[in-house]
Parts: structure tokens; C-alpha cells; sequence
């Protein structure tokens, strides 16, 4: 059975464009409310009112979607966060698995001969 792997670096790069993309979308929906309300100012009647109020409701729908995005950025921050603090501690504790085993000295390194077995000096010095 294979194993489903994350990539904690593109789920992080995701919800930071999507925190981008909700600030740009609150932007965007700032400069068309203050083009709505120049409008209002320029048009006074009862068909300017109700085009301005058409204009005002769907523009206040881009906050459905700067929630939703906003909901999806976070979730997406968190699962990157987990991952990563997970990699983090698997790490750690396998670096530590490691140095609790016993290190070889080098200087019985030196003494193995072409078998791989460990010899003595005693052994190796012949008179």
C-alpha cells in the first residue's frame, strides 16, 4: 500500500497566496464601493438608487468568499505548521536513537582486517 506524502513547503506557499489574494479582494472591493458612492453622488434618481444598491450587494458577496479563503489560508498554514514540527520531532528523536549507540573508536576501525573482524594489537605485531 503506498503511502500518501505532503509537501509542507507548497500547502505554506498556498495559504500565504491565499492571505494575499483575500487582502487583494478587500482592496479591490474598497475602490468599487468608493467608485459606487461617486456615482451616487453624481446620480440622483430612483433607477441611480437601485443600480448603486444592485452594485453594493454584489460586491458585498466577495466577503463570502474572503471568509472562505480566509478559512482554507489558515487551515492550510496549520497543516504546514503540523508537518513540518512533525519532520522536526521524527528528526530529533532519530538523532538521538543514534548517538545512544555504541561509536565504534576509530582506532578499532584501524584494527579490523579485510573479514571485517576486530583483531587485537597484541595480535598483529608478530616477533
Amino acid at each position: 500500500m503506498a503511502r500518501e506524502v505532503r509537501d509542507a513547503d507548497v500547502i505554506g506557499k498556498t495559504g500565504l497566496y491565499y492571505i494575499d489574494v483575500c487582502e487583494k479582494l478587500n482592496t479591490t472591493k474598497a475602490s468599487f464601493l468608493t467608485h459606487v458612492s461617486s456615482m451616487q453622488a453624481n446620480y440622483v434618481g430612483v433607477d441611480a438608487d437601485a443600480i448603486s444598491n444592485v452594485l453594493i450587494n454584489a460586491i458585498n458577496r466577495v466577503d463570502e468568499l474572503v471568509e472562505v479563503l480566509t478559512y482554507y489560508s489558515k487551515y492550510m498554514l496549520a497543516t504546514a505548521k503540523y508537518d513540518t514540527d512533525n519532520i522536526d520531532n521524527a528528526t530529533k528523536k532519530i538523532r538521538s536513537k543514534n548517538t545512544m549507540q555504541p561509536v565504534t573508536p576509530p582506532e578499532e576501525i584501524l584494527l579490523q582486517n579485510m573479514e571485517g573482524e576486530v583483531t587485537n594489537e597484541s595480535e598483529q605485531i608478530e616477533y
